[in-house]
């Protein structure tokens, strides 16, 4: 069966470096209730991306130093329904915010559980 993307939970990958992005936008591609509505690597134009596909979760870079970058905090202070997951450039880390407020590092991921969360957010809730 065929789900549209309203059906599906949409993201948008504003992550770099472009080939991690790509990676993850393949493996998206097979998962049947996710779908990448958007795609930058530029945090500009996110907040209207958002607006415009409705997306529930957001692809960010997780800086050297592991702090979520301050984009997420105005993508939440406005999309308060939102979730960001930022991703190490190679793949060692992760940590999802949520709500301002709620921040989680997730460890020990393998690319199942990262689908996992992206899917139910069983992880962060």
């Amino acid at each position: 069966m065929n789900q549209s993307a309203q059906e599906r939970r949409g993201i948008i990958l504003a992550n770099n470096p472009r080939l991690l992005r790509g990676m993850l936008k393949r493996v998206l591609q097979n998962v049947p209730d996710l779908v990448v509505v958007g795609e930058t690597s530029d945090s500009k134009g996110l907040l209207a991306m958002i607006e415009q596909t409705n997306a529930k979760w957001i692809v960010l870079s997780l800086p050297i130093d592991g702090k979520i970058p301050e984009e997420a905090e105005t993508i939440l202070s406005v999309h308060p329904n939102v979730f960001v997951l930022a991703v190490a450039a190679d793949g060692s880390r992760v940590k999802v915010k949520w709500r301002e407020l709620y921040e989680k590092e997730l460890k020990g991921l393998v690319l199942d559980d990262l689908m996992a969360v992206l899917r139910h957010n069983d992880l962060v809730q």
